[in-house]
């Protein structure tokens, strides 16, 4: 994990919401907590605490799922499905 990224998903995701918002396009910015991945790959600073209350930010286009500081909770990939959020992560809501 890249140390900058620690607990800058909100701005970095709302950073790129923007990015892609100014294409003309329509992504979502989707705010997911209760994580069920492994809680031993994330990074030491998250396991302070419960996983069921880690939250996390992430942007959605279409059926894809950008995540600019996926590191943090052990996750190597970037980009990926919708389908492989929802194993990760209890609930998700749609912040705009």
């Amino acid at each position: 994990m890249r140390q900058e990224d620690f607990d800058q998903c909100y701005k970095r995701a709302n950073d790129l919401y923007n990015q892609i918002k100014e294409q003309d396009k329509m992504p979502e910015l989707v705010q997911v907590a209760g994580f069920k991945g492994d809680p031993e790959v994330a990074d030491a600073r998250w396991q302070k605490i419960p996983p069921k209350y880690w939250h996390h930010y992430v942007v959605k286009l279409g059926n894809v799922v950008y995540d600019p500081t996926a590191g943090q909770f052990g996750q190597t990939k970037t980009e990926y499905s919708e389908d492989e959020l929802g194993k990760n992560w209890e609930t998700e809501h749609k912040i705009k």
